[in-house]
């Protein structure tokens, strides 16, 4: 039998049902399997996530409001993308991002499992050395 179908809707970046996740940073659940995840995440100008990668799961990236820079290993500029302007990262890329206007970022999040592993992406400090994963 299949999942059952969901329904969602954002209602914008001061809506209720957000969650701070760090200064400057809201999220907002959109919906979930166990194969995909899709949040809407809300970042002011200058604030920002750390180097990470996801192992398990593609990220596709769609900007709804704002504009943000992608960057990579050696903090190499991967995109900078406007409103309606979106990304594909597939597993096993390193990136981090942040909002650079002054409209705050609103950007679409929907990750989808392509392997099996953990959900949750890796920190670049807590991630093992590539010498105990082999």
């Amino acid at each position: 039998m299949p999942e059952p179908l969901q329904f969602f809707k954002y209602r914008g970046p001061e809506a209720d049902g957000g969650r701070d996740t760090a200064e400057g940073r809201r999220s907002f659940p959109m919906c979930m399997t166990d194969n995909v995840v899709s949040t809407v995440q809300i970042f002011k100008k200058g604030v920002h996530n750390r180097l990470h990668v996801h192992l398990a799961e593609d990220g596709y990236w769609f900007v709804l409001g704002g504009r943000v820079t992608f960057y990579g290993e050696g903090d190499k500029v991967i995109a900078e993308l406007g409103k309606h302007e979106g990304l594909l990262m597939p597993a096993g890329n390193h990136y981090w991002f942040e909002g650079v206007s002054d409209e705050p970022l609103e950007i679409l999040r929907v990750n989808y499992r392509v392997r099996p592993g953990a959900r949750h992406g890796v920190n670049e400090g807590e991630r093992e050395p590539a010498e105990a994963r082999a």
